[in-house]
Formats: C-alpha cells, structure tokens, sequence
C-alpha cells in the first residue's frame, strides 16, 4: 500500500503524462491461463478499488483545482 507522500508524488507527476493509467509488460509466455487470470484479477481489481467522478461542475478545471476537491 502505498504511503500519503507517494500518493502526492504520483499524483504531482501527472502534469507529465499524456494519459493516466498503468502499462503492464507480459514477459513470460509460459501459461496462457495464469495470464489470463492476472489481466481478469487487475480488470476487476480497479473496477472496484477506482472511483471515477463526473460532475459538470469540474468541466474545464485546472490541476489544482482537481486536487483542492480531491483533498477536500
């Protein structure tokens, strides 16, 4: 589990990033079904530990005005 601080440096971090979300590198190809089950674990795992939020009242807003309303 990842620590507050971290949290704030990923989340500092985005200003980078083109697109937000991870990559993840098959680099093994020995078991087709283990890989399967991994991709299934992580698609439901973020189904249910992500929140998505749509208000148009966010329409338009900044980097800081996000993270104001995500720390309050």
């Amino acid at each position: 589990m990842s620590t507050d601080l971290e949290v704030q440096i990923m989340l500092d971090n985005l200003s980078t990033q083109d697109k937000w979300g991870w990559v993840f590198y098959r680099t093994t190809y020995k078991d087709d079904a283990a890989w399967e089950r991994f991709r299934d674990w992580i698609e439901t795992s973020s189904r249910e530990d992500n929140i998505f939020v749509s208000d148009l009242a966010i329409e338009g807003a900044s980097q800081a005005q996000l993270r104001q309303r995500f720390r309050a």
